[in-house]
């Protein structure tokens, strides 16, 4: 697209923001803007899903509540930048400058796509941001759930109540970061640096943090347990007591993870390690939700979507999943011994992999099924083997 043709968009979106005469919303969703200088731009509330936006000067730029969905930012000078309440899902910001940029309530979540059909398989989209520059930034209550942070600085920046459950961020920066009430379970947190770092409240439930920088760290309210510590710098860290696993307000969670699959806000459901011992699940929609070693000893889950859910190293021990929705799940060592799996759905889920869609089919590696009863179930793997154990 031409710079002069982006100059007319952008002066008729000015119209359209004061609703004056003339005045035409910005629509630029998958044009190719690569290189573009746009700093200060005024694009709020502008479309540019699938736009091309790669190393674009996008300085001070105006983006609150503009359409990003699958964008590539990918190297783009977003230093200063307005993103609040921005839908940013899907989108790629490898290597991106987001220093002192506002974030705030901007929608970063791990998307899990239920469109096409009560039975079409949902797909799965993961954030990029390898390698970006957020130090500063304001990223307070993000959903920024499974991104892929690796290497990226976050130095000083504000992630309190943010959603980073199951996110990739090996080595990645988070000195003086402010990680109050921050979801981290399950996140890989391996060799990064949280020197000075606030923690208050944080969940690190089943989280890596190997070789982490924690020196000085107070932990003391902090949920700890399960967390990998090995190799991690605790000097002077405060490190809490073990808690009770029951979740506090089961109810809560459902009625967020709901709005969240019918993309209202909400939040995934991630309760790594909980202990959901006979808790009655039946007929609940689950796809997508993180239960990870998760007590599920003698739950009833009739007829439950757990669609794309990641239950590796659950305990089923005699749980009841007859005609529940498991395509694409993880099982990857979970003991199912004695549970009843008759005419569960075990078929391949679709997940979204950048522009591929792929089929993953159900795992379950070293699953343990001894007198699990598989009668009826369908796309069960060949070498899954129910019934009488050795």
């Amino acid at each position: 697209m031409e710079r002069w043709q982006v100059q007319e968009v952008l002066y008729l979106h000015r119209l359209w923001t004061l609703g004056s005469p003339g005045g035409r919303r910005a629509d630029l969703s998958g044009q190719d803007l690569g290189g573009l200088p746009l700093a200060g731009a005024a694009l709020e509330r502008a479309k540019l899903a699938g736009a091309n936006l790669a190393r674009c000067d996008l300085r001070a730029a105006k983006l609150g509540g503009a359409d990003l969905f699958g964008a590539n930012l990918a190297g783009a000078d977003l230093a200063g930048a307005d993103l609040e309440n921005a839908d940013l899902r899907g989108a790629v910001l490898r290597d991106a400058n987001l220093s002192v940029a506002n974030l705030k309530g901007a929608n970063m979540r791990r998307g899990l796509s239920l469109g096409g059909g009560a039975d079409a398989p949902p797909q799965v989209l993961r954030q990029d941001l390898r390698g970006a520059t957020l130090d500063g930034a304001d990223l307070a209550g993000v959903d920024a759930a499974s991104a892929d942070f690796t290497g990226a600085s976050l130095d000083s920046a504000n992630l309190e109540n943010a959603s980073l459950a199951d996110a990739e961020m090996e080595g990645a920066v988070l000195a003086h970061a402010n990680l109050a009430n921050v979801e981290l379970g399950g996140a890989n947190l391996e060799n990064c640096d949280l020197r000075g770092a606030v923690l208050d409240g944080a969940n690190l439930d089943g989280a890596t943090m190997r070789g982490a920088n924690l020196a000085g760290v107070d932990l003391s309210t902090a949920v700890v347990d399960g967390a990998d510590l090995a190799g991690a710098v605790l000097e002077g860290a405060t490190i809490p007591e073990p808690i009770d696993r029951r979740p506090r307000d089961l109810a809560a969670l459902l009625v967020d993870h709901r709005a969240w699959l019918a993309d209202q806000g909400g939040r995934a459901l991630v309760l790594d390690r909980a202990d959901l011992s006979f808790v009655d699940l039946a007929g609940r929609n689950l796809s997508g939700a993180i239960l990870r070693q998760a007590d599920l000893r003698g739950a009833e889950l009739t007829k439950c979507k757990l669609v794309l859910a990641d239950l590796t190293g659950c305990n089923l021990t005699g749980a009841v999943l007859r005609g529940a929705d498991l395509r694409g799940a993880i099982l990857r060592g979970a003991d199912l011994t004695g549970a009843d799996l008759g005419d569960a759905d075990l078929r391949s889920g679709r997940v979204a992999e950048g522009a591929s869609i792929l089929e993953r089919p159900v795992d379950l590696t070293d699953a343990n099924l001894a007198d699990a009863n598989l009668e009826g179930a369908v796309g069960l793997p060949a070498d899954a083997k129910g019934g009488q154990g050795e």
